[in-house]
Parts: structure tokens; C-alpha cells; sequence
């Protein structure tokens, strides 16, 4: 149908440089509160790593998990937070298909994600810990009243392959009253055509139907023979040498067995967690009073650029547009050859 060909158009169009362009781009911009976007759940997870060739850093928030000892203080002085959990070189897939029509569903493409690189400054690599607080006579230390140990984990993954089925509902009683001024405006200093955010993070987001954007498929799918060792640095008293050893044991069968449930975990939780984020995004831009784009100035006026003459350099560029490409022979653009070629295919009609 036409709209599986529009798709497969669009798909070709993405490459993997683009989406690591954009990428870089989100990990390196800041949320505006005063302008909010639909790219700021993921602005807030992305960064640029500025000690590793500036490779982009998605870090994921888990002091939800934190132990509060006010609330649950079964442990006299035991107090636990959590690292962020970090992956580096988010940016570094060796191989990337997006939007391709999915035949089996509607309004569904499907996209893939391949990492299978080998080079330590390309490798995925994942870290997690957690600082540990504890009174010291728990442990039948009398000296020191509180031990601190801090502990962080690292594994490289050198091969996962994500699967991902995207849905997307547009109203079409919506999407035709959506003018192309409300989507680009003209860049007046770059004279380039580009997004207006109004459109991008309102009108836009506008059209989809409740519910119409989800993921039915979130899927990582990882081999324990490509993840490493786990590497344990710590910080600390609280532990032992030989009770650290016995932790790098415990995580590399933890990690290897986990490996093997990872794409029921993304499919399930991490997925329904990511539906409803959007979702909650969605119902918010839904509230709002999207902007009008403004009409340019035609009027002449000092304050309008592109006919006032005074201002304007429009016409010194049709000059030099027709002195230097339409007139001069053998020119790409020769007005009198284009002339030429089109009465010698009309006499040939």
C-alpha cells in the first residue's frame, strides 16, 4: 500500500550516522523547564562522557531502591543507596534497522539494534554499585562507630541484539489540519528550513490517538559467552578481601544466569515502565494549548525582512542567481540550453 511504501522510503532515509548524530545531540542538551519537549525523558538519561572520546552515557536512576533505615531499620545503622546503573557506548551499534514496516500489525514498524564490536573504546560497558553504611558493632566493632564501604561494578558486553516493535496511532481528522507552518519555520540567519519545537513537542504529539504509541516488543537479547568478568573496585572497611572475592563469584553467576531472563525482564517490566512514561507524557501534551506559528512580515515594513528592500538582500541574490547560473553558456542551469532541449522534445512529440 501506499503507506508501507511511504514507510520504506522514510526507513532508507535513517542511517546509523544520523541516529548517532542525534544521539550526541540529546546527550548533550539540558531539559528547558520553560519549554518542555518530547525528548526530555530521554535528555535526562543521556551524557557525554568527556574522559572516554566523548561516547554517550545512559544512566539510569535507582534510589528508589535506596534502603531507608527511618523506614526500615531492622539493622541498627545500616543505611544503603545505589549508584546510577550506566551503560557507555550507547552510541557505538554496528549494525541499525529503524521504521521498517511490520506486515503482521497496523500502524507497527520494526527496528533493531546490533552491538558486536570487540574494541575496549567501542565495547558496551555497564556499571552499577552501592554505598553501604553499617554501625560498627553490628559486626562486634567497638572502635569505629560506623563502617562505610563502597562498592562499583563493572562488565563489558560485546555483543546484544535489541528487538523493537513500535506502534504509532495518528487521528487523520487531526493530522489534516496540521499545516506545514505549524511544523517548519525559516531560519532567518542560516536561511534554512527547520523544525518548530511548537510543532514537534505539541501539534504533532497531538494527532496520536490515546494510547497509540507504545511498544508491543522491548527486547534484549544478550549471550553469557560475550558478557566478562565482573571487575569489583572498593572503597572501604566494611569487607573482607576474601568476603570481596566471594561477592565477584556471587555477581558473575548472578549476571550470567540473568543474562538469560533479560529479554523477559525488558519485555515485561522495563517495557511497561517505558509505555507508561510515554503514555504520561502523551496525556500531558494533550493539556496544552499548542502555539500558532506566526506569519511572516510581507508587509514592507522596517520590521519585515524578505520584502523590504532596505533590509533584505533577496534581490541582489535573484541577480546573482540569474547572472551567474541562468545566463552564462555551459552552465549546468543554461536558460537558452533548457529552452533549446525543451522545443527539440516538443517537435519530437
Amino acid at each position: 500500500s501506499d503507506a508501507y511504501e511511504f514507510i520504506s522510503i522514510l526507513s532508507e532515509s535513517v542511517t546509523p550516522e544520523n541516529v548517532r548524530s542525534s544521539m550526541i545531540t540529546l546527550a548533550n542538551s539540558t531539559v528547558d523547564p520553560a519549554s518542555p519537549s518530547v525528548f526530555d525523558p530521554l535528555i535526562e538519561i543521556l551524557s557525554l562522557d568527556e574522559n572516554l572520546n566523548g561516547s554517550v552515557i545512559l544512566s539510569i536512576d535507582l534510589s528508589s531502591l535506596d534502603y531507608d533505615p527511618e523506614v526500615e531499620g531492622l539493622i541498627e545503622g545500616l543505611k544503603v543507596n545505589f549508584h546510577p546503573l550506566t551503560i557507555r557506548n550507547v552510541e557505538n551499534f554496528d549494525t541499525i534497522k529503524l521504521i521498517q514496516p511490520f506486515l503482521d500489525a497496523n500502524f507497527t514498524t520494526e527496528n533493531n539494534f546490533v552491538y558486536n564490536n570487540a574494541d575496549p573504546e567501542r565495547i558496551l560497558t555497564v556499571e552499577f554499585g552501592v554505598d553501604i553504611e553499617v554501625a560498627g558493632v553490628v559486626i562486634g566493632d567497638l572502635v569505629n562507630p560506623i563502617l562505610r564501604e563502597s562498592i562499583s561494578t563493572t562488565i563489558e558486553i560485546s555483543e546484544v541484539d535489541i528487538e523493537v516493535l513500535l506502534s504509532v496511532a495518528v487521528d487523520p481528522d487531526k493530522l489534516k489540519n496540521v499545516l506545514m507552518g505549524d511544523i517548519f519555520e525559516f531560519d532567518f540567519e542560516t536561511e534554512l528550513m527547520t523544525l518548530r519545537n511548537e510543532g514537534l513537542n505539541c501539534t504533532l504529539p497531538q494527532t496520536i490517538y490515546p494510547g497509540g504509541f507504545h511498544f508491543p516488543q522491548l527486547q534484549f537479547l544478550v549471550k553469557d559467552s560475550v558478557i566478562s568478568t565482573p571487575k569489583t573496585v572498593v572503597n572501604g572497611t566494611l569487607f573482607s578481601e576474601e568476603l570481596l572475592g566471594v561477592v565477584d563469584s556471587f555477581l558473575d553467576i548472578f549476571i550470567r544466569a540473568f543474562s538469560k531472563e533479560l529479554p523477559n525482564v525488558t519485555q515485561g517490566p522495563v517495557r511497561q515502565l517505558v509505555n507508561q512514561l510515554i503514555a504520561d507524557t502523551l496525556l500531558e501534551i494533550g493539556l496544552r494549548e499548542c502555539k500558532d506559528f506566526e506569519i511572516p512580515d510581507f508587509s514592507g515594513l522596517p520590521t519585515g525582512r524578505t520584502f523590504n528592500f532596505e533590509t533584505s538582500d533577496l534581490s541582489d541574490e535573484i541577480d546573482f542567481f540569474i547572472q551567474n547560473d541562468l545566463l552564462p553558456p555551459g552552465k549546468p542551469l543554461d536558460i537558452n540550453n533548457l529552452l533549446r532541449s525543451a522545443e527539440f522534445v516538443t517537435e519530437g512529440i
